[in-house]
């Protein structure tokens, strides 16, 4: 990601820790799934072959989740949004606004577990109606009032 000249980056907004959490969670369970499949099975002829199965499936799911939880960041200079979305870990997008082309910051934050270790959704919505969505943001409230002081004060 290359900058315009003059800018300079302000804040990076990025995913609560709780994520980790729920990855390693996933990660555990799936192995302790697995294990359990694998001592059920105990007399088939092709237990191993389950076994792996589960093991790669798990692999890919943690995969899928570890993009989509950890990578993808916003990135707020002082005359714009950069959204980096990661796609795979060869490639990632790169979706920018200008400060002018948002046209409203909004957060969601729903259920227990939101509530408790304090994260959320941040939505941006730009121009073209369209919507940006960046899942398990930490104090995500916070986030936003400090986006749009960043805007007030940059424009």
């Amino acid at each position: 990601m290359k900058l315009k000249e003059n800018e300079k980056i302000i804040k990076i907004i990025k995913p609560h820790y709780f994520t980790l959490l729920i990855l390693w969670w996933f990660a555990w369970l799936s192995i302790i799934i697995s294990g359990i499949v694998y001592f059920l099975l105990w007399d088939y002829l092709y237990k191993i072959i389950i076994f792996i199965g589960l093991l790669q499936i798990s692999a890919i799911i943690f995969y899928y989740l570890f993009l989509s939880f950890e990578l993808s960041i916003f990135v707020v200079t002082n005359t714009r949004v950069i959204y980096i979305k990661q796609m795979n870990i060869f490639q990632h997008n790169y979706e920018y606004w200008n400060f002018s082309q948002l046209q409203a910051i909004k957060v969601e934050q729903k259920g227990f577990f939101s509530n408790y270790f304090w994260y959320g959704t941040l939505i941006i919505q730009t121009n073209s109606w369209e919507k940006i969505f960046l899942k398990y943001i930490k104090e995500a409230l916070l986030e936003a009032q400090d986006l749009i002081k960043i805007i007030k004060d940059n424009t």
